[in-house]
């Protein structure tokens, strides 16, 4: 029967494993649109009772017990990628607080942020501050932080967008508890501010960040000495007040990545030959260094 049926080509045929995760997506993303359309009444809410409401650490837990780990974990950051229309930006919140409920330690017991080790920020919440401003306190609150990569594509090319002091605290807080990042991804944040502290950012990197091999900084700003001096922890602000910041030039620089930093991007910074120079004799171990 079979014999004359012709059987349709696919020049590109996805894996089953790829078919299994849009799935699973799809389902998640159906899901909570009909939670949402349950609750059209109630849709002013902070995000913390938004996540409550949506029931998001329930559905969380019943991933966490039915898929690994690792699966999960790309599960939820393509369902921040397929939430990325307008309609649906509201979930891209959703799908990343399941993302850090749903971490488990070894030996099974829960615990928020355990077992995430990449995380991503889209582009598109570039123009949202108060879903940044939650995600970003919501990774200063994991309980256990193993991240391996952070990249904050939602600062990349930011002509409109602004960082307030108090995102720009939860950011630094991110980082500082971030011991094990391995790649790191802040684009524009570090040239961004045009206050007396803009450099603060690198300097929590500087301090923080030990086992850092890859720096993505990339930005359309020129790079002055000051930028530089906070990277390589030469340098450091001191706050004598609320709003006064002083800059201190150290005696001994104070760079915890130097001897594992292999790849820095400084792309759109104009770094000059010379300044060039200087970092690549003071990062021993830098095979890759863009910084046109």
């Amino acid at each position: 029967m079979l014999r004359n049926r012709r059987v349709p080509y696919c020049s590109n045929p996805r894996p089953l494993r790829e078919i299994c995760i849009a799935f699973v997506v799809e389902g998640l993303r159906w899901l909570l649109t009909r939670r949402k359309a349950a609750m059209a009444k109630n849709w002013l809410l902070e995000h913390r009772e938004w996540s409550l409401a949506l029931r998001l650490g329930e559905t969380a837990a019943a991933l966490a017990e039915e898929l690994p780990c690792l699966l999960l974990q790309e599960v939820l950051l393509r369902g921040m990628e397929a939430t990325a229309e307008g309609r649906h930006r509201d979930l891209q919140t959703c799908f990343f607080e399941m993302m850090v409920a749903a971490g488990r330690e070894e030996d099974g017991t829960w615990k928020r942020g355990a077992g995430v080790r990449k995380v991503v920020l889209p582009y598109t919440l570039r123009r949202d501050g108060s879903s940044r401003a939650f995600c970003l306190r919501t990774l200063a609150g994991m309980e256990s932080n193993e991240l391996a990569t952070l990249d904050l594509k939602c600062y990349a090319n930011r002509k409109f967008g602004y960082i307030g002091d108090k995102e720009k605290e939860l950011l630094i807080s991110v980082i500082q508890s971030s011991r094990h990042l391995v790649h790191l991804g802040l684009r524009n944040v570090s040239l961004s501010a045009v206050d007396s502290n803009k450099y603060v950012v690198l300097q929590a990197v500087a301090d923080a960040c030990s086992s850092l091999r890859i720096l993505d900084c990339r930005g359309k700003e020129p790079c002055c000495s000051g930028a530089l001096d906070a990277l390589q922890g030469k340098s450091k602000y001191v706050r004598k007040s609320k709003d006064l910041w002083v800059w201190q030039r150290l005696t001994q620089p104070r760079c915890v990545f130097r001897e594992t930093l292999e790849v820095l991007d400084l792309a759109g910074w104009r770094v000059s030959s010379a300044n060039a120079d200087v970092l690549r004799e003071f990062f021993p171990k830098l095979t890759t260094f863009r910084y046109h």
